[in-house]
């Protein structure tokens, strides 16, 4: 029979195919107008903190618009994993150039002394969240470790926005009583949440 952690296996086997496969040129493109589409909703705009990460490869690209929010006088933090399996705290990042290979070779920020392990009571934080697909009502299947679904289970209200190209979106991504839907799911032609899709 087949078990919950054998079908995200399998689904997991098959997007990281399906996204391998994408051209250069076509990422670009679609990175291009994730970047446009979420800079100009409101899920950035009036957030005080955003949460992003650095991608790898073959994920939807973040890094085009990593120095836009600097720029635009955003607070960022992206994740970084500690010494022992699924730590995770979010850092004050203040230039691109301080991020470093970490342990899975991922770009991330050197360790500070205060770590933003918790929101601040009453600022407006936007998770920029990776996955390998997401379902339109929120489900989202990611790469195993469980990282972002303990971050999000011990921060209930944080707003959690996935990036995804269209092909990522799917109706059957299995769920276990642990994993953390997202509120929000941008893709390069729209915006959805959490069971409903809008146009910015």
């Amino acid at each position: 029979m087949e078990t919950l952690k054998t079908r995200k296996a399998e689904l997991r086997s098959i997007m990281r195919a399906a996204l391998s496969d994408i051209g250069r040129e076509q990422r670009a493109e679609w990175d291009a107008r994730i970047e446009e589409r979420i800079t100009e909703s409101s899920l950035l705009r009036e957030a005080e903190w955003v949460y992003a990460y650095a991608p790898l490869s073959w994920e939807p690209g973040t890094q085009g618009f990593l120095e836009r929010i600097l720029t635009e006088g955003k607070r960022l933090a992206l994740p970084r994993t500690g010494p022992k399996d699924g730590d995770m705290s979010f850092e004050w990042v203040r230039s691109i150039s301080e991020l470093k290979k970490g342990r899975f070779g991922i770009l991330e920020p050197e360790a500070k002394a205060e770590p933003l392990s918790a929101p601040v009571p009453g600022e407006r934080i936007t998770v920029l969240t990776p996955g390998l697909a997401f379902a339109p009502d929120g489900r989202r299947l990611g790469k195993g470790g469980g990282y972002y679904d303990r971050f999000f289970a011990a921060r209930p209200g944080i707003t959690s926005v996935g990036i995804a190209y269209e092909c990522q979106i799917r109706d059957d991504i299995p769920e276990g009583a642990d994993d953390m839907r997202v509120a929000w799911i941008v893709t390069p032609e729209r915006i959805i949440q959490a069971g409903l899709w809008c146009r910015p």
